[in-house]
């Protein structure tokens, strides 16, 4: 499962963390129950969390304070999933809504959904319900960078984007895509970048405004044989370019492209089989796991040289399915790997 967000919207201003005094890492969250938190240089571990098994995902604020996880009910434990917040200097973890598909964190604003009866907004600080908005499917959510619009991709009841205007509440435009099996979204820039498949042997790529009325012509990015044109991508921001992923081993590596040029897309990292993959806020860097083939190694939390594709360093994971973001820590979980929430 996902939890509901894109890399991009989770690359932290790293200057406002620093006025905090929370420490900018990288978090690693596997469904196991732990969050590993790293250095972003150097990927050296620097503190770890146990909370619950079967754990979906983690967003975590810039400032320190608070995380945001997805885990079944404790009463409910066949049923995902609870949304939960922990407070980081307590760790207190408190479960906020059930049920919950899926959340994404955006400044001070937490977006959320129960179902596909519409989206629920909640203040990440107080925990407050702020509002619902009415929405007919349910989403990846991809608030802009300004905070004034809120982009949902879905695949039911019809494949499409769906713009929502948050001053005002509500959904104010619609776009369907034909022929989409899946859909990935991200926003770089004052751009929405919007992948979907479509063409045979190849990829659909939209660059869209946040006024836009409507998809118009794609761009087309040939995928890397026959093998790979019925994969599943994914997508991730490098600065102002695309890095395209699959997690089909076949389809190992990633495709480098820059959104303002017509320029054939470059194939980097050929040999890593990448099942995550998140951009750093200045773009240079590329984070990921990478999936062992074959199955006997080990996965590694890999650093990446977004331009090259070159493995800066690396650490060992156990076997497990990872999940990455960025996000604050605070000063005193440094050091610290005996960490535990609690109720």
């Amino acid at each position: 499962m996902y939890f509901g967000w894109r890399a991009a919207l989770l690359t932290w201003a790293f200057t406002a963390i620093a006025a905090y005094g929370a420490e900018p890492v990288l978090l690693a969250s596997s469904s196991s129950g732990w969050i590993d938190a790293y250095r972003l240089d150097t990927l050296e571990p620097v503190a770890r969390l146990r909370v619950k098994p079967m754990l979906e995902g983690v967003a975590a604020d810039a400032a320190g304070e608070r995380m945001f996880l997805r885990f079944p009910h404790p009463q409910a434990p066949e049923v995902c999933c609870a949304l939960a917040a922990l407070d980081e200097r307590s760790l207190r973890l408190l479960i906020i809504q059930w049920p919950a598909m899926g959340t994404t964190l955006a400044g001070n604003r937490v977006f959320t959904q129960r179902a596909d009866s519409g989206i629920e907004v909640l203040d990440a600080r107080t925990l407050v319900h702020l509002r619902s908005m009415q929405a007919p499917g349910v989403y990846e959510l991809a608030p802009s960078p300004d905070g004034r619009w809120l982009f949902g991709t879905m695949l039911a009841p019809m494949a499409g984007l769906d713009v929502f205007d948050l001053a005002r509440g509500m959904m104010v435009r619609h776009m369907g895509v034909e022929g989409a099996q899946w859909l990935r979204g991200v926003w770089t820039g004052s751009q929405f970048a919007l992948l979907a498949p479509g063409v045979e042997g190849a990829l659909r790529l939209w660059m869209l405004g946040e006024d836009a009325e409507r998809l118009g012509q794609p761009r087309i990015l040939a995928a890397a044989g026959a093998k790979c044109a019925d994969a599943e991508y994914d997508i991730a921001t490098a600065g102002s370019r695309l890095a395209v992923y699959s997690g089909v081993s076949e389809c190992s590596g990633y495709w480098l492209t820059d959104p303002a040029s017509n320029a054939a897309p470059t194939r980097l990292a050929a040999g890593l089989h990448l099942s995550r993959l998140i951009g750093s806020s200045d773009g240079k860097w590329l984070y990921g796991v990478e999936m062992p083939d074959p199955p006997a190694r080990e996965p590694r939390l890999v650093k990446l040289d977004a331009a090259s594709g070159e493995v800066r360093t690396s650490r060992t994971l156990t076997p497990d399915s990872w999940q990455l973001t960025l996000g604050g820590i605070p000063a005193e979980w440094l050091g610290r790997m005996d960490l535990a929430a609690f109720p």
